[in-house]
């Protein structure tokens, strides 16, 4: 998989997601002039050697606000799903780490990780032990390294002991979300132009992304169709309605459809 530095256009609207709003945006000053250079440098070298799966979106008129999307890893319950990230540095980076707020939570709805909760809150390693060694790369590759194979494990131990259903049974729930929220919310908004879901530069890789991983989604669907219609938890036991297997699955043929049809479009043009 490769990965892109996507420069945003002049007046690229931020994350305007409810969980974005408590990250105020750094004010361009005499103050930050070192902190910017630093950012600058840090996407320099993300361009120069990419991680796979990552993309990076920052306004022009403020770098230190940057847009990330994670593409969820093979072989995981995330395989092929579209993740965002909102990532602002402080005044003070790099001695201080940036601060990171998850967007994909279907509006606070869905806590796709234990270490990702619905808020948008993120608690990674990185972070709390964090040096000016570190850089936005450095960031960007923990932040995909969560998304593994069984995210159970990586639950804290207390909560781990409270739960009352197996580490199988949170990939199911892990894997129907992520289709839903994270692939076809993400891929419904791309096709909708103006939509500030998902920043323009992103949209073109989404949409070409969804074709390509489109085969995975629906087997990892259909392996799991037979639970449809039966109850789903989250990660804290909680009931988070049925099942839907069904719909999804049509939900998703559906939204092929109009993806090949726009591409079919854009060609013709």
């Amino acid at each position: 998989m490769t990965s892109e530095v996507a420069e945003g256009q002049a007046g690229f609207p931020m994350a305007t997601t409810g969980s974005s709003r408590d990250i105020a945006p750094l004010k361009r000053d005499h103050a930050v002039v070192p902190c910017l250079l630093r950012v600058k440098r840090d996407m320099a070298d993300f361009a120069a050697y990419p991680p796979p799966g990552v993309y990076i979106a920052a306004a022009d008129n403020d770098i230190a606000n940057i847009d990330a999307m994670v593409i969820g890893p093979r072989d995981t319950p995330y395989e092929g799903a579209f993740f965002r990230f909102l990532i602002v540095f402080p005044t003070t980076y790099p001695i201080e780490p940036p601060r990171v707020r998850f967007l994909t939570t279907d509006t606070g709805r869905v806590q796709m990780h234990p270490n990702l909760d619905k808020n948008g809150d993120v608690t990674l390693s990185l972070v709390s032990t964090w040096s000016p060694a570190q850089s936005l790369s450095s960031l960007l590759v923990s932040l995909r390294s969560m998304f593994t194979a069984d995210p159970l494990y990586d639950a804290p131990h207390a909560v781990r002991g409270q739960l009352e259903y197996s580490a199988e049974c949170y990939r199911q729930f892990v894997r129907h979300e992520s289709v839903r929220v994270a692939v076809c919310d993400a891929v419904e908004s791309c096709l909708m132009d103006g939509h500030p879901r998902f920043p323009k530069p992103f949209r073109e890789v989404v949409l070409r992304r969804f074709l390509e991983h489109y085969g995975k989604y629906e087997k990892a669907l259909m392996k799991q169709r037979y639970l449809n219609g039966s109850e789903m938890f989250d990660l804290i036991g909680g009931t988070k309605g049925n099942f839907q297997h069904d719909a999804l699955l049509a939900r998703l043929r559906d939204i092929k459809e109009k993806v090949e049809e726009r591409n079919n479009a854009v060609i013709c043009v």
